[in-house]
């Protein structure tokens, strides 16, 4: 069987011609004898061949490329290979898509490998002649032969790939840590590309493959889970995931449980939907992430039920934008969850839905602020105060308004002081949380695999920052700012962010409080407080179980939680791969003997020659190809290879609420 893949002029041997293009300033580099070609010099592989004339164009400054070959049973008995501005640049006369210079000028330089089966591949034909000067010294490390992405730069790459490090920042570290522009040996253009091929990496299998990972998980953490739904085409419509520590911070802090739909996350535009809360440190934390084809309803409601089959109890209350579907869902499945919608999204409409004279009126700011925002109104005050808001501001009769009037019981504060841990409604939107901690994250490109990676990454940082916290709370003291015991008591049993909120509460009662009355006729005792807008506040105490309850209600509202107790019955375990672990531990060994020797020349030759040495004794057969390599630094990438098999397809681009038209803000 004979293939082949041949130049345009040139076909064998006999069909290159000695004649130049018609330019007289014929240009033969200077090239050590050693390293220059010559017909009948052999080589053992066309590998060899290739990098022998590489070297010699890197030598004498200029680009080779690759220029037609001839195969005969799945062997290469021609190979050609020319100076990288052969040719001619074609003429045409449509506009073209991008303006791009040619560096094409007909140049002749060439050579050609024959296939000899007892010499291996023998240089059959060598053309030296250049019609254009060589590369500039100063511009050698522009050219295509210097700036090879070598293993070392590849794993660099996908290393901060892997953390999300752009390609110009990727471009920043490695010229720092090569040394200089000079030694870098890529561009920020080639760096780019190479991202661009991980990606394309896991084209068509990326679904498959992020299964698969969930599995892995799966099979080495038996209280790891996940569940996900596939379309009649195999393609996947919905996924749900969780670990066990995300369920460890649920039963801990999952009261109160903020939802919400991103978009963007990856290439196609699947709906992101995080189930977050806040932990003990009054910090974002994750108790579980799903991915979406469609708001519908029936897709929340399926997402639902996989969390609270997950996690084994409802959340007593949930806070999500004014999603229909979402509302639709809640009250099908979470039928014994309260639902509340979120502040913050529900202002931020407000400079959409006023007349545009209101926007700059700080007057009317200050009062919708007032009463919207405020936890010490009673209802009946608050809807007394909102209709004296619109018939101040002649707003009667606006359909936003009576709308959200009538939904008032939705997202009002003065509806929540009633409800435990609900000042998470006012002061933590769902918006903030996801930001908070995703917005970093997102990329719009990204396969589903890389998104999974994204998301562990930012999970971790998440739980390394409450470690951190932790770490502090125990090994610090707070400082007291008065004389009373409750406050040092408040300080053992709190958080540092829950006690410097606390603390704040104390000192003002300390010096602007004072006490009325006291009834302890009766159980349990009332005491009459007065504060500093002369409001009278009653509080009362029952010595028996040791519970005080105040009218206003601030600290069962914001829901201060204590240390957190690890619960034994729920598995902690988390999967670790053993060999990134190993990894990591080769790296630290590394970068501390590079930093060791870093400060001495001599040392640094001594350990340079170690290391090859090393190399050499490793790598005995040889190092892998570069594209060997490069498939197999992907593979680790992504922590597995392509699938032969796919049984679950990527969805096609989602079209979700967000996608379309709208019209501009006014703000």
């Amino acid at each position: 069987m004979e293939s082949e893949t041949l130049p345009t002029s040139h076909v064998d041997n006999q069909s290159y011609s000695d004649d130049v293009v018609g330019n007289a300033d014929l240009n033969i580099p200077e090239c050590p004898i050693e390293l220059k070609p010559f017909v009948g010099r052999s080589f053992p592989t066309l590998d060899n061949a290739i990098e022998f004339y590489e070297n010699y164009g890197r030598r004498v400054r200029f680009d080779t490329r690759k220029n037609g070959s001839k195969k005969v049973d799945d062997i290469t008995i021609w190979f050609y290979m020319v100076c990288n501005r052969e040719g001619e640049h074609k003429f045409n006369d449509k506009q073209p898509k991008r303006r791009r210079k040619s560096k094409k000028c007909g140049c002749n330089a060439c050579v050609a490998f024959k296939f000899h089966y007892d010499r291996g591949y023998v240089i059959q034909h060598f053309n030296e002649e250049h019609n254009h000067p060589m590369v500039e010294v100063q511009h050698q490390k522009f050219m295509r032969l210097n700036r090879q992405l070598e293993p070392v730069h590849q794993k660099f790459i996908s290393d901060c790939a892997s953390a999300n490090i752009g390609p110009s920042l990727t471009f920043k570290l490695l010229t720092e840590l090569m040394g200089g522009y000079e030694s870098v040996g890529c561009t920020v253009l080639d760096i780019r590309n190479y991202t661009r091929d991980i990606r394309r990496y896991t084209e068509r299998y990326d679904a498959q493959m992020i299964i698969d990972e969930l599995k892995k998980k799966k099979e080495n953490c038996d209280a790891f889970t996940y569940e996900y739904e596939v379309d009649s085409y195999s393609r996947l419509i919905h996924l749900f995931w969780y670990d066990p520590m995300a369920k460890m911070n649920f039963l801990q802090f999952g009261d109160i449980v903020s939802f919400d739909t991103t978009y963007s996350t990856n290439r196609y535009s699947m709906i992101f939907a995080s189930f977050t809360g806040k932990d003990n440190h009054g910090c974002a934390v994750s108790f579980g992430p799903g991915l979406l084809c469609s708001e519908s309803a029936d897709s929340f409601s399926w997402l639902f039920k996989q969390f609270v089959k997950c996690m084994g109890i409802h959340p007593k209350l949930i806070i999500t934008d004014q999603d229909l579907g979402m509302k639709v869902a809640i009250e099908k499945v979470l039928v014994n969850t309260r639902h509340r919608w979120c502040m913050w999204h529900i202002m931020a409409k407000v400079a959409e839905k006023v007349p545009k004279s209101l926007l700059g009126n700080p007057d009317f700011k200050k009062d919708l602020n007032s009463c919207v925002w405020s936890e010490l109104i009673e209802s009946t005050d608050f809807e007394d105060t909102w209709k004296n808001v619109m018939e101040t501001y002649a707003l009667v009769g606006s359909e936003w308004f009576v709308s959200m009037f009538e939904s008032r019981k939705y997202w009002v504060p003065a509806y929540f002081r009633d409800f435990p841990n609900s000042s998470l409604i006012k002061t933590t939107s769902v918006s903030e949380l996801q930001n908070s901690f995703f917005k970093r994250y997102t990329q719009s490109r990204a396969n589903l695999v890389v998104f999974l990676m994204n998301f562990n990454n930012v999970v971790d940082a998440q739980r390394n920052y409450s470690a951190k916290l932790d770490c502090m709370d125990y090994n610090t003291t707070a400082k007291m700012k008065t004389i009373w015991s409750i406050e040092k008591h408040a300080s053992t049993i709190f958080t540092d962010g829950a006690f410097k909120e606390i603390q704040e509460q104390i000192l003002e009662a300390y010096n602007h409080c004072s006490l009325v009355s006291i009834s302890n006729d009766s159980s349990p005792e009332v005491y009459k407080v007065v504060d500093h807008f002369s409001n009278t506040w009653s509080v009362t105490l029952s010595v028996e179980d040791s519970v005080c309850l105040c009218g206003c209600k601030m600290f069962s509202r914001t829901g201060l939680v204590v240390h957190a107790v690890q619960n034994p019955d729920v598995a902690t375990h988390v999967y670790v791969d053993e060999k990134k672990k190993a990894q990591a531990i080769l790296l630290g060994e590394m970068f501390g003997l590079y930093q060791a020797v870093s400060v001495d020349i001599d040392q640094i030759y001594e350990l340079t020659s170690i290391v090859r040495e090393a190399r050499q004794q490793i790598f005995a057969d040889g190092v892998v190809t570069s594209t060997a390599q490069k498939k197999k630094i992907m593979e680790e990438f992504y922590g597995a290879e392509a699938p032969q098999e796919v049984d679950v397809h990527p969805p096609e681009v989602v079209s979700t609420k967000g996608c379309g038209s709208r019209v501009p803000s006014r703000v």
